[in-house]
């Protein structure tokens, strides 16, 4: 009984170790101190948010991926997120409505892994998350993660932009 408590000590201390000692190194920083950003409108209304990233350390940054993480239920996550360029749509902060079916036609929509982030000024690149709510309440997720490639090395990393919905019946039009 001994020896089996601690084999499964031992077994709980190299899992630790391993996950502790993957590569912790960060090549990507947030522009702006975002870190709860949405509104108040009807419950199924849709909001956009953008999100802006640079490229640190002096590297180019090939993006693979992007997801809100910590997405509560009654908020649901529209596709997935895509990119766009503030130089193209005027910017982007929190939208409302159909960016889609709007930046679509006129390719504004990229799929993130068009999007490289290259050392220096800010990027011509938003990440956009759009969401709705499916019933009355407030509604926040925990942020972002993205994953992405550095010299040929994948890394994923996850940062605090948090979308914040509330819907709300009584809400006027937005």
């Amino acid at each position: 009984m001994r020896a089996q408590r601690k084999s499964r000590h031992l077994l709980v201390i190299l899992l630790v170790a391993l996950i502790s000692c993957g590569n912790s190194e960060k090549f990507i920083g947030p522009i702006g101190i975002t870190t709860n950003t949405g509104g108040t409108a009807k419950p199924g209304v849709l909001l956009n948010v953008g999100f802006q990233f640079s490229a640190d350390k002096g590297k180019n940054v090939h993006l693979e991926m992007a997801r809100l993480i910590g997405v509560p239920a009654h908020l649901q996550v529209i596709g997935s997120l895509f990119a766009v360029r503030p130089s193209q749509t005027g910017g982007v902060g929190a939208l409302w409505g159909d960016l889609r079916a709007r930046w679509q036609p006129r390719g504004f929509i990229h799929p993130i892994d068009e999007v490289t982030l290259s050392p220096g000024p800010p990027a011509d690149w938003v990440i956009v998350g759009t969401v709705k709510a499916t019933t009355a309440g407030t509604f926040r997720t925990a942020g972002i993660q993205l994953t992405y490639v550095v010299d040929g090395k994948s890394y994923s990393q996850d940062f605090p932009f948090k979308i914040r919905l509330t819907a709300d019946p009584n809400a006027p039009p937005v």
